[in-house]
């Protein structure tokens, strides 16, 4: 059995420019409103047909999509919540202007420091990656191999939660990369 995850591409979204914090709730809807540029990794091509994946699972949004069907799979078998990336709080700091990656980066510090206005927690977020990750195996169980297009944080955690369960492969999936992958097996697992 095998389990890829592999995240999404790069995200057509427009530039902006320094922002207060107030601001970053309207870049996180424009971000999560996007899809991708429709430019794939040729490391990316060559995974997808060498492993030819027979189920594909993706998040609810676009960019998890859209890389689905420019990679060639118009119809993900699975498009599930349960699998979209960890929020960003909503934390309020005056006067100074950064560019929305710069307050992502902030912020997705204070959320890993407990911080969680208006989003999920961090112990939440783990509940529903261990679901995530039962969900993946159980298809893995069934389809033997296993697509998941997802995204940065999701995508460390799930590779986490997968080596706790006996999986092997790396611990870190490439997250940082748009198009990064790697894949994780379960040999002992034989169809009954």
């Amino acid at each position: 059995m095998q389990i890829t995850i592999l995240r999404h591409g790069i995200p057509d979204l427009s530039e902006w420019g320094k922002i207060h914090s107030s601001n970053i709730p309207e870049w996180i809807e424009a971000y999560n409103l996007a899809g991708v540029k429709n430019e794939v990794s040729p490391f990316c091509q060559e995974m997808v047909r060498e492993l030819k994946h027979k189920f594909i699972v993706c998040s609810t949004l676009p960019r998890s999509i859209h890389s689905a069907e420019i990679i060639g799979y118009q119809s993900p078998h699975l498009i599930d919540a349960i699998f979209c990336e960890a929020e960003l709080p909503k934390v309020q700091i005056p006067i100074i202007q950064l560019t929305p990656h710069v307050w992502s980066m902030i912020f997705r510090v204070f959320w890993f420091a407990g911080v969680s206005i208006k989003a999920e927690s961090l112990e939440a977020f783990k509940s529903r990656v261990s679901l995530a990750a039962e969900k993946l195996i159980q298809l893995a169980k069934n389809y033997d191999s296993v697509l998941f297009i997802g995204h940065g944080v999701i995508n460390r955690f799930l590779a986490k939660e997968l080596i706790s369960k006996g999986w092997s492969g790396e611990e870190a999936p490439n997250g940082k990369k748009y198009w990064g992958y790697k894949y994780w097996e379960f040999a002992a697992y034989t169809k009954t």
